[in-house]
């Protein structure tokens, strides 16, 4: 195999690996969130994920759906609903997503 092949080969690799990290963290949000949870992650870490979002979610009634059908529990949903970064909305929304 001749270096220019090696040098594709590699090339074309690291393309394809670039690819789909950028396809994972261009998804939007709640994706990522039902994602997770497909992948059977406990819902503090859903919690984390969702807190840790810059942005708002604007979700739709199909996408509150999808997100119920992937497993995301009710209180992660609702902390999605009420998520507004730096908002004084932050001890209604703790109150209202608190384990019971």
């Amino acid at each position: 195999m001749s270096s220019r092949a090696v040098v594709l080969f590699w090339a074309a690799c690291l393309l394809a690996a670039l690819g789909l990290g950028w396809a994972y963290w261009s998804a939007e949000p709640e994706d990522r969130i039902a994602r997770l949870a497909r992948g059977g992650a406990v819902e503090s870490r859903l919690i984390d994920e969702i807190d840790q979002e810059p942005g708002r979610f604007d979700l739709t009634a199909d996408e509150i759906i999808e997100l119920h059908e992937a497993g995301v529990p009710d209180s992660a949903i609702v902390r999605m609903l009420t998520h507004r970064p730096g908002s004084e909305l932050k001890p209604l929304r703790d109150a209202l997503t608190q384990e019971k």
